[in-house]
């Protein structure tokens, strides 16, 4: 998956109004866990960079009463890495999921790396139980199930594979480090990489056998 940096500059290449200039201006930070103290860090160092009003949602310490405004009023929506596991449970505790459905349905750019492009999909690889890596469900916006790291963690393409030969898991993508996928609406439109070998596959269960396609990528310098 793309990191942070990488995400910012995806961003800015495809949040533009119709004048061409950036409409960042609000970003939301969605994370498990982080301390206040961090809080500030996170939004100066990662998303001063762009030109937008930076917030940050902790369910540890909520910024609003009303949490279903407070995501609907974003034009962006970013989610690090963390435990999927925890964090999808918290978010249905919250109802966050349903918020970021209407946000989504809205025309809200919903982004993230490692647990944060896991999310979106119906299903995905995760190492949120220690030791292992399973199949979980998730909120279902994109089709298909999802594995990141597909070249940064070795046993995630042997286990992406063995999940569907097993029908643990639907047929899907799997994401190479430093590569993002652009979805419009639920049609996935263009893979992006920010290095010179990174891809993304797709990644499928037929007669009993897992094949694996390509898929055709841009530099993510030729979208700035």
């Amino acid at each position: 998956m793309a990191n942070i940096h990488q995400s910012i500059a995806l961003l800015k290449s495809i949040t533009y109004n119709k004048q061409g200039k950036v409409v960042l201006l609000f970003a939301l930070y969605l994370q498990q866990v982080v301390k206040r103290k961090n809080t500030s860090l996170i939004s100066i160092v990662f998303f001063g960079q762009l030109n937008c009003k930076p917030s940050h949602l902790s369910l540890f310490d909520l910024p609003s009463s009303d949490l279903e405004s407070f995501i609907l009023e974003k034009d962006a929506i970013y989610v690090g890495g963390g435990n999927t596991k925890s964090c999808l449970a918290l978010w249905k505790e919250w109802k966050l999921d349903v918020y970021l459905k209407k946000a989504w349905e809205a025309g809200v750019v919903l982004s993230g790396i490692s647990a944060g492009a896991n999310c979106w999909f119906e299903e995905c690889v995760t190492d949120s139980i220690p030791g292992n890596l399973t199949a979980l469900k998730c909120l279902g916006f994109l089709k298909g199930s999802c594995c990141p790291h597909y070249d940064g963690e070795k046993n995630r393409r042997p286990t992406y594979h063995q999940l569907l030969q097993e029908n643990k898991l639907s047929n899907g993508l799997a994401i190479d480090d430093h590569v993002a996928l652009h979805y419009i609406e639920d049609q996935l439109t263009r893979v992006v990489r920010a290095n010179e070998k990174g891809s993304a596959y797709k990644v499928e269960k037929s007669n009993q056998k897992i094949h694996e396609e390509k898929l055709e990528s841009i530099f993510i310098g030729d979208l700035l």
